[in-house]
Parts: C-alpha cells; structure tokens; sequence
C-alpha cells in the first residue's frame, strides 16, 4: 500500500494553490516588523505571564500583536531569524496545565534577497506539482536536482539552499496542505540533520517519511529525531549506509509507532494500538487463556462465596505452609467520580479507630510495621491460623455472581510453580461484626485474636479492595491456595475500569447499614505503600513526576505508566494524543 503512496511520480499534481494573502501580508511583515509566529494552548494565563514565562525558558522577548482568547490563537513577532528557531522548542511544552503549540508564519529564508517574492512563487509552483490531495502526500524526491532551471539556480546559492526545505514546508503549510506523507527520497541529505530536525518540527503529525537514497552514515542523525514523530508508522531508508540489519532494532526504538520499515513490518500494529491506547481499555479484565479464564473464575467465584457465608469451609484449600496477611490504607486516593467532586459525599472521620477498629492490631502494612519479629507475627501460616485471622474480621458481601462488572480481574499462569496469580479489584460491604470471641481465641504472640474492645469496634461499612492469590494445582483438580494477601481501602468506587460510563451510571455497591460511603483524599503525588512496594525507586520517581505534570490521579497516571513501559516520554505523547477521551474524574479537582 504505501510503496504506492511513496512510488508517486513528481509529475502527479494536486490541486493548483495560488497565492494566499495570508502568505503575502506574512512577508510584508517579515521585512518590516521581524519574524511573525502564533501560539497556541496559552489561554490558561494571561498573555504577560506567557511572555514572561517564554523569556524565562528561552531569554527571547517577544512582541505581542493580538490575542484572541476565543479562536485561542496569539500571534506575535521576534526580532530575527535566530529567535524565531529557538522560540520554535517551545513547542510541545507545558504551560499553565496546558501544552504550547508554536508555529513560525514568515521566515527571512522565504523572502530574502536572494530570489526575494519571486523564490516564494517557485517553490509555490514546485509543491503545486509534487503534492498528491487524494493521499495527503508531499513528493520532493530528488527536489534538490528539479529540472526547473530558475529554482535550481536559487539552491546554487548556498545562503538560501540551507534554508530551502524549511522555507518549502513553511510554504506548504501556509498554503493549508495537509500532509500525512512526506518523500525526501535521493535529496543528498547527510548527517548533518538539520533539514531532518526542521522537517519534524514542522510536521509532528506526520505518519509515513521516505528518506531512501541519500547518504546517512549514522544512526545519530535518526536518535535526533525520537520523540519528534511521535506518529510516525512507517519509514524507508534503503539506499543509505544505515540501513543494514545491526541497526533495525534501534530504529524500532526511536519511534515508539513505527510498524513499517521498507515496506516490511517489524511491529504488530493491532497490538501496537492497544498498548498505547490510554485510557483503559472497554474489557476491565485480563485472563492469560481461556483455559486459565474458565479456571480462575470458577474458583475465585466459590473462594469469595465461601469467605461471606462460611470461612471455615476454606481451611481445606490450605497447608501447613501457606500463608495470609492483610493491611488497610486509608490514605488510598479515591477515584469514585461522586467523591472526587460533590461535595455533600462525607469525608473519612479523623478517628480512624472509629472505621477500622477491627483491623487495626493485625495490620501488615510494611511502610509502618518496622523490624522482623512484629512482621511476621502479623503472617498467618498454616489452615488454623489462617482461619482465626478470617473469624477475626467482619462479616462480608461481595457480589461478583451478581455484578461481575463491578470488579475487575487479572489472572496470569505461574508455569514454575504450576499455580496460577489471581488479582482481583472490587468492593463489598460489612454486613456483621467479627465472629472471633475470647472463648475461642487463638493465643499467640500476645493475643492476636480475642474480643475486640469498645474502642476498636468497626462500624459496618462500604469497603474497597485489592486481593492477590497464588494457586497452586493439586491432584486430581484440586487446588491449594499458597498465599493469600489482602489490601483493604476506603470505596472508591468503579471508575478505574469503568471510565467511559457517566457518573450516573456507574454502578456501586449496595450502601452499608450506617448510609455512609467514606472516603479520603490525598496529596496528588502521594503513593500508597501497598503500590510501592510493586514499583521500584525509578517507577515511583517516574510515577509522581508523570501525576504532577498531568493532574491526573493515581489509578490513571499508574495506568498511564504501565501502557507506556514505564518510558516517560512515551506517556506523554499517549497522555497528549488521548487527552479529549479522559474523563473528567481521572482528573484532580
């Protein structure tokens, strides 16, 4: 398909563009007033704080000529050539929670004395014969060598030739084309990356680049384009030194999009759109195999029947080594879009004794839990520990047979272990106190278990949660559960997997006997301790960095994260490119 699109000849022609007055008023101004530029994504702030803040980032000064905070476009000028170039790495910056777009509108390299209006009218008449309306495709193969004789003498002069390709596209763009395809086929461009540097400048949306038959000896020359063409799928480099196979995967790298290269694929494009999509996914779990599907639900189904109905039936799933462990957090971020924006939802009390009294003296949380001993005297092992430690906590009702979409379910095979990990997120509210009495209390280690005080009592709530199993198969389709880990939280609702739903819609738990949905709110970059310990320092780093710059929440800028391979620049451009789909509560107030 796109050996079609770049094996057009130079003789096809588009439609026929004359000379737009914005094009002529643009030079007019070029040779009186300096170097014309527009600006976008400003209207968060007023044009003062934009100028100051450009002459912060790049000492330019520019001149403010007219701000229109309705079509949100500023235009403005600068006094050279020089400046306009450095103003131009502005763009794609962040700038009062917004991102900068700069677009440079006249440029002495298209009106200078070396050709003057007449150069403009050339290369006006070289791109009306080189661009394809029909496949968006600008074909400047071997422009350098144009039978034109006039435009050939403009590129003898080596002034006005450095500046050609910038001066065309500059052109091309002011003469609205809309390119998606570019060919710089047999140009002579060398490692000197300039035009290739200016090219993506010019046109950071661009999808298809051939750069076949000019002499590119280095890989450097493409490592200046990543993050550039950030659209990029499909590129061709044959003809040049570069290309041969040691250099194939660090091409791969530089563009994160890339599918095609010579006309081969070297990326599974479906599966490529799915890993950078954001945000999430329609389909909120994930099952290694339909086998492991089948399994895992089954169980997971009857394992969370048993826990609200009969926790003593589960002591046959346990051995004399597995183990159970649980910590609550109330410091979770809360994502239920109600609690993130009404503000009638009550908030979490001060006193947290009074909401999680219960679960307060076995709690495992390892960012406050310090030493060996007081650690693991908080891991139950064994099926008679393991049970005490569920008697010890309050009666439950999930309702994953009754609303499975309120829950989501990751379940991947563990082949060295034969066993498979299920995690699984949701919520289920308390419907009675904890069983566990003084009578039958397990002693061990100062009391684990006994009669909860009057000041530890839990009123009956509305609980979310993250629980992770490791299955081990047994004989004869049995299975023995090796570990049992809980986090409990605060509701928080649906919305990590239910995003495209309104705030009506999403479904919720049935309230808890007291009315109350408590919540909490955090400080933005903030990491609950049960997510850090999955993450390492550079992932944190990467995490909070990524939820400060976009102002989303945690759940959101994790999942942003993990679609993007914990690579920063690739989860902004994913942030960029999905932003008009996030919803509104992935977004702090």
């Amino acid at each position: 398909m796109f050996q079609n699109t770049f094996g057009l000849n130079a003789s096809n022609t588009g439609n026929q563009h004359s000379s737009s007055n914005l094009s002529q008023s643009n030079s007019d101004w070029t040779q009186n007033n300096g170097i014309l530029v527009e600006i976008t994504g400003w209207t968060n702030a007023d044009e003062k704080d934009l100028s100051s803040f450009i002459h912060r980032k790049t000492k330019i000064n520019i001149r403010i000529i007219q701000a229109d905070r309705k079509t949100g476009i500023l235009k403005a000028s600068v006094k050279t050539d020089g400046d306009a170039n450095t103003l131009s790495k502005c763009n794609g910056i962040r700038f009062a929670g917004n991102i900068l777009r700069v677009k440079i509108l006249s440029s002495p390299g298209t009106t200078s004395a070396a050709g003057g209006n007449s150069t403009v009218a050339l290369i006006k008449s070289a791109l009306s014969s080189r661009y394809d309306s029909t496949s968006k495709l600008l074909n400047l193969d071997g422009i350098r060598n144009d039978v034109n004789p006039e435009l050939r003498g403009v590129l003898t002069n080596s002034q006005t030739a450095s500046k050609f390709f910038l001066a065309m596209l500059k052109i091309a763009l002011q003469e609205q084309y809309k390119i998606d395809s570019l060919n710089l086929s047999n140009n002579n461009l060398g490692n000197n990356s300039r035009d290739l540097i200016e090219m993506a400048a010019s046109l950071p949306d661009l999808q298809n680049l051939a750069l076949s038959n000019n002499n590119i000896t280095k890989l450097d020359a493409l490592e200046k384009l990543k993050n550039k063409l950030p659209r990029l799928r499909e590129l061709w480099i044959t003809g040049n030194p570069v290309d041969n196979p040691t250099s194939t995967g660090e091409i791969i790298k530089i563009f994160p999009r890339l599918t095609i290269l010579n006309g081969l694929p070297v990326r599974d494009e479906n599966k490529l759109t799915k890993l950078l999509s954001f945000p999430i996914p329609n389909q909120s779990s994930f099952f290694e195999s339909s086998d492991l599907q089948r399994i895992s639900i089954e169980f997971t189904t009857t394992y969370l029947r048993l826990w609200d109905n009969d926790r003593t039936s589960l002591i046959s799933l346990f051995t004399p080594e597995s183990q159970f462990s649980y910590h609550f957090d109330t410091t979770q971020i809360v994502d239920a879009p109600n609690a993130s924006i009404d503000p009638k939802v009550p908030r979490m009390p001060h006193s947290v004794a009074s909401s999680w009294g219960s679960y307060i003296s076995n709690s495992r949380n390892l960012m406050r839990v310090s030493g060996l001993r007081p650690r693991m005297s908080k891991v139950f092992k064994g099926g008679e520990q393991i049970i005490q430690a569920f008697r010890s906590l309050p009666g439950s009702k999930h309702e994953l047979e009754e609303n499975p979409q309120n829950y989501s379910i990751e379940v991947v095979s563990v082949p060295t272990l034969n066993a498979m990990q299920i995690s699984i997120h949701g919520g289920f509210k308390e419907v009675s106190p904890p069983v566990t009495t003084g009578k039958d209390s397990y002693s061990r280690q100062g009391n684990r278990f006994g009669t909860p005080s009057a000041s530890s009592r839990t009123s009956l709530e509305t609980r979310s949660f993250d629980r992770s199993l490791m299955v081990i198969a047994g004989p004869n389709g049995s299975y023995v559960v090796a570990s049992d880990m809980l986090l409990l939280k605060p509701f928080s609702g649906l919305g990590a997997w239910c995003p495209r739903l309104s705030l009506d819609s999403i479904p919720s738990f049935s309230s808890p006997s007291n009315g109350q949905v408590v919540t909490n709110a955090v400080n933005p970059i903030s990491i609950p301790s049960n997510i850090a310990a999955n993450l390492n320092i550079t992932q944190q780093q990467l995490l909070c960095k990524i939820m400060t710059e976009t102002n989303l929440v945690l759940q959101y800028s994790l999942l942003l994260c993990e679609q993007s391979n914990w690579d920063y620049e690739t989860a902004l451009m994913n942030f960029q490119n999905s932003r008009s789909q996030i919803p509104r509560e992935a977004f702090h107030s």
